[in-house]
């Protein structure tokens, strides 16, 4: 299919709803653009995916969703992975003539298992996934500081519910550091293979709360240079965390998802909260 349509990008949005999204709409169409919106911190997409992939509204219908959508001839080999979240009538948020193309009856957000999720859906995201081509920026940083680490290694990332940026900022939702610190420790004991570990902070203030029960491991950072901005950064830690084995992450998080969907499904994820 070839339905024109484009990822609309707001200020509240996050990279894991925006992503998810544009992942999703390659299920109904070849012709996908996902716009620029310079009045955000996380809007310049031109900064971090090659150059065909961004585009206006122009003659494109909108498109956007929080999930990863189920095709409706997918919803009777796909079981449903119901989450407190649930909303089976939230399929697209624009256009509510492409909702025949999804199943209302499956979804599978949240769920940090591949074994829950058939083959044939499987390959489908995976295949949606690899047309998100990032340009030799994000690459390189990537290339670069995986040079450097020791496998197999556990990727931790701290939500703290405090970033920069408007979709999560002052939220009322839990944080306790010792949460995250127990778990990180289960994993360690429970996995002596485990040579490095790397750790992204959505607020760097918060890594503080950690450098005690840290600095007997060994720990890698990605410190953000000058030359990259906001979005950048955000994507060059998801796909660092998407390279480790072992995952340690908050459960109600897109960008979570988005680290073990980039990973194909092949991490152990540990979820807090």
């Amino acid at each position: 299919m070839n339905i024109p349509l484009y990822i609309h990008v707001t200020y509240e949005g996050g990279i894991g709803n925006t992503l998810k999204g544009f992942i999703s709409a390659f299920g109904i169409s070849n012709d996908v653009k996902i716009e620029c919106n310079p009045h955000t911190l996380l809007g310049n997409y031109d900064s971090v995916f090659e150059s065909d992939l961004i585009g206006t509204s122009e003659n494109r219908r909108k498109f956007s969703s929080c999930r990863f959508l189920i095709l409706k001839e997918e919803e009777d080999i796909q079981n449903d992975l119901p989450n407190e979240y649930s909303n089976y009538n939230e399929i697209d948020l624009n256009d509510k003539t492409l909702w025949d193309f999804f199943s209302k009856k499956v979804m599978i957000d949240w769920h940090f298992d591949k074994t829950l999720i058939c083959d044939k859906v499987f390959n489908r995201i995976q295949s949606h996934i690899e047309k998100l081509r990032w340009n030799s920026t994000i690459l390189n940083e990537v290339n670069s500081f995986i040079q450097n680490m020791r496998f197999p290694a556990l990727a931790v990332s701290i939500r703290t519910w405090k970033a920069n940026h408007p979709g999560d900022y002052g939220c009322a939702r839990p944080y306790h550091a010792n949460i995250y610190k127990n778990a990180i420790k289960n994993v360690l004991d429970d996995h002596s293979d485990i040579q490095n570990i790397f750790v992204s902070y959505d607020n760097l203030n918060a890594e503080v709360d950690y450098k005690d029960f840290l600095q007997n491991y060994n720990v890698l950072l990605y410190k953000k240079p000058d030359y990259i901005n906001e979005l950048q950064n955000a994507i060059i830690n998801i796909l660092i965390l998407s390279k480790c084995q072992y995952y340690v992450c908050n459960r109600h998080s897109t960008f979570a998802e988005l680290v073990f969907w980039f990973s194909k499904c092949s991490q152990k994820v540990f979820t807090v909260y």
